[in-house]
């Protein structure tokens, strides 16, 4: 299983919300074998989910917290790991992959055949982590 995340994710409180919250439930649910892959842009990003925090990790940092190190891989415009994917933000759509999106109290997931984005603004931070949740839901289906 493989969480794609876009470049927008490294300035979108609410997307990182959602990433996050994938990255814990799926990492619960089939440990060992979450994978992340993302543009060295969001790695390096700032988490900004606890602004308080004087020394905050970034953002890929705490996403090998959670998945393991070597499960977190750089977006190199390759081929990804086989399996069921995720994709969040302005990732290019790939065959099979599920969307995960939201917009106000709205989430919504699918594949990405069947789902367009939604405007994904940051009214209700229930939506990504809804969306999140819905989209670990669809990989048990």
């Amino acid at each position: 299983m493989t969480l794609v995340c876009g470049t927008d994710v490294a300035a979108s409180y609410m997307f990182q919300l959602s990433v996050l919250t994938a990255a814990k439930i799926t990492a619960r649910c089939f440990p060992g074998e979450v994978y992340v892959t993302l543009p060295a842009k969001v790695d390096s990003a700032a988490t900004l989910l606890w602004p308080d925090l004087e020394d905050r990790p970034s953002f890929g940092t705490l996403l090998r917290q959670i998945v393991g190190t070597r499960n977190v891989v750089p977006d190199q415009g390759g081929s990804l790991h086989s399996g069921n994917m995720l994709l969040f933000g302005d990732t290019p759509d790939i065959a099979g992959a599920l969307r995960v999106t939201f917009d106000s109290w709205v989430a919504k997931t699918g594949p990405v055949s069947l789902v367009d984005r939604l405007p994904e603004r940051p009214y209700c931070t229930l939506a990504p982590i809804l969306s999140a949740a819905l989209s670990t839901s669809e990989l048990f289906l």
